[in-house]
């Protein structure tokens, strides 16, 4: 209910316009929280690979040695509280497995790739599919084409019921032009392998890969100016490739892809806009595949490899610069913008940064929940690793770009006179100057 005695809309005006306008330029964040494994050891490299997905995060150690040296294994973490809820390893695990070397989750599924398993060949790899509700293994996926395979599991993407497993050295169509294997898990059955419309020697067409709404986005940086594709990945039919129009040899288009919400992303991490190897990141719709912007950060320099990874959760977009030196050589950073706007909002850095991080070299995204792992962390032991979570909630900001100014108070003021509960900031059930009082509280406090 509101009570109309004690809301005084002219005040709140007052109020709010004396409190004045935030900057907008993008500031520099530090993490919420930093999660080791309970059990953290030397070389065990937590966090080369990290997913995030219905607030739990999952977060591969290669190195581990449970079941053999570099056997593998993959922690998962509680994103609100830090807790640590399991270390999964593989019922068959050995030996330079590298289980956990790539993640992707969706919904109750986990995919853990395991690149050095030898149970379809000598280092030919594989994927273990989990349900994360029962914590059972659901399935074992192997290449389609073992003889050819190389680097299966490099990459690995799920969507629904479709799961993609990349083999970018597979030798198929010529030598190291790469695959990408497609599966049903629901049905389990095999949809069939895609390749390069186009395959050529030494392309690692499937260096990267993503999936939404049947959407399969391939990568393919290693030849020429790099190449990224769209296919159907129910049928495997091709729908096209993205081309910005401004590549030049080297760029390495295609090192790393995403999508998500009618967004395709594809980075160009040695892109020389602002010097070599500076960085960028494309923007193109989903449907048509028009380019819709180009990305760079706001203080892009030579050698930062800005879109060495990258990860969408709309309207956000976390792009890893790894070699980025604001905290020493190489020490990393990854950055945030708005998807819609392409305007940069926030810097993020890990507070304990050293030189040599490389911090950014793996990423993902969740509505508002950044997560970065660091493989190179020594808190537990050397390299043993770790990861940082990102809260880049901000009460205050109703306008959603991670920056506090005169519009949220104006969208607070709409909302609060429309007596909509997300303008009920003291959670009572009551429109009155305490929930003002609070939003200033909050507007105030700024953004993380």
């Amino acid at each position: 209910m509101v009570d109309f005695q004690r809301t005084p809309c002219t005040a709140c005006c007052g109020l709010a316009l004396f409190f004045g306008t935030f900057p907008t330029n993008a500031q520099v964040i530090h993490e919420t929280r930093k999660l080791t494994a309970n059990d953290g050891a030397y070389l065990d490299y937590l966090g080369g690979s990290v997913t995030i997905e219905h607030g739990i995060i999952y977060a591969g150690a290669r190195g581990n040695n449970d079941l053999g040296v570099d056997s593998g294994s993959v922690y998962t973490f509680d994103a609100a509280t830090g807790t640590q809820l399991n270390n999964r390893t593989a019922d068959d695990g050995q030996t330079r497995d590298f289980f956990g070397s790539a993640l992707a989750a969706f919904d109750d599924f986990l995919v853990v790739a395991a690149d050095g398993d030898d149970n379809f060949g000598v280092d030919t790899g594989s994927a273990y599919i989990y349900n994360t509700f029962t914590g059972a293994q659901w399935n074992l996926l192997a290449p389609l084409n073992a003889a050819t395979a190389g680097g299966f599991g490099s990459s690995v993407a799920i969507d629904h019921a479709f799961v993609g497993i990349a083999d970018p050295m597979n030798d198929q169509q010529a030598t190291d032009a790469g695959a990408v294997d497609l599966f049903n898990i629901l049905s389990f059955q095999t949809i069939g392998t895609v390749f390069s419309p186009d395959p050529i020697a030494d392309d690692h067409f499937g260096h990267s890969l993503a999936m939404d709404d049947e959407l399969l986005v391939v990568g393919a940086p290693n030849t020429g100016t790099g190449r990224a594709f769209v296919y159907n990945a129910r049928n495997r039919d091709f729908i096209r490739e993205l081309d910005p129009g401004d590549l030049e040899a080297g760029d390495r288009f295609g090192s790393c892809v995403a999508v998500k919400g009618g967004l395709i992303a594809v980075a160009s991490p040695s892109d020389n806009e602002n010097g070599q190897d500076s960085g960028s990141v494309y923007l193109f719709d989903a449907a048509t595949g028009v380019l819709l912007r180009k990305l760079i950060a706001d203080d892009s320099a030579p050698g930062d490899q800005f879109g060495y990874t990258i990860a969408i959760a709309s309207p956000l977009l976390a792009v890893g610069a790894p070699f980025d030196d604001d905290l020493g050589q190489s020490s990393g950073s990854v950055y945030i913008f708005h998807t819609d706007s392409g305007q940069q909002l926030a810097k993020a850095q890990q507070s304990d940064a050293d030189p040599y991080d490389f911090f950014g070299s793996a990423l993902d995204l969740e509505d508002e929940l950044l997560v970065v792992g660091h493989s190179l962390d020594d808190d537990s032991d050397f390299n043993a690793g770790a990861v940082y979570v990102f809260d880049l909630r901000c009460p205050a900001d109703f306008t959603g770009d991670l920056a506090l100014d005169i519009f949220d108070v104006f969208a607070f003021l709409d909302l609060f006179n429309a007596m909509d509960p997300s303008a009920d900031f003291t959670n009572d059930g009551l429109f009155d100057i305490f929930d003002v009082f609070a939003f200033l509280d909050a507007f105030n406090a700024g953004c993380p």
